[in-house]
C-alpha cells in the first residue's frame, strides 16, 4: 500500500494526495483543526481568495483578544458550510492554501515543461 505523498504541512495542517489510480494530480486532501476538505486546484484557489477576502474583512484589530478570538465566519468550498476561525487561524490557513497551490502549479509547470 502506498503512503500519501504530502505537498505542504505547517503547524495548523497539511495537504497532501492520495495515492488512488483514478484520482487527479491537481486535486489534494486538506485537513486542518479537525476538517478535512478533498478539493481540486480551483478549488484550493477559490479557497484562498475567500481565505484573503476574510483577512481584509476581520474588524476586531483593537480587541485584545484579536489573534486568537473565533468571532469571524469563513466560507468554505462546501456552499452550505462556513467555519468560526481567529485570525492567527487564517494566517496559517492562508499560508497552507497558498503553498499547496504553488507547489501542485510548480509540478504541473515541470511534468509539461519537460515532456
Amino acid at each position: 500500500m502506498k503512503r500519501a505523498a504530502i505537498i505542504y504541512e505547517n503547524e495548523f495542517g497539511i495537504a497532501y494526495h492520495l495515492p488512488t489510480p483514478n484520482s487527479s494530480n491537481t486535486a489534494a486532501q486538506l485537513v486542518f483543526r479537525d476538517l478535512g476538505f478533498y478539493l481540486t486546484l480551483d478549488e484550493l484557489k477559490n479557497f484562498s481568495c475567500h481565505a484573503a477576502n476574510g483577512l481584509e474583512k476581520m474588524k476586531c484589530v483593537d480587541c485584545p483578544h484579536h489573534n486568537n478570538c473565533r468571532s469571524s465566519l469563513l466560507r468554505t468550498p462546501s456552499s452550505k458550510m462556513d467555519m468560526a476561525i481567529s485570525h492567527n487561524e487564517l494566517l496559517f490557513l492562508r499560508e497552507l492554501l497558498d503553498e499547496t497551490i504553488l507547489r501542485i502549479e510548480t509540478k504541473d509547470y515541470l511534468r509539461f515543461a519537460f515532456n
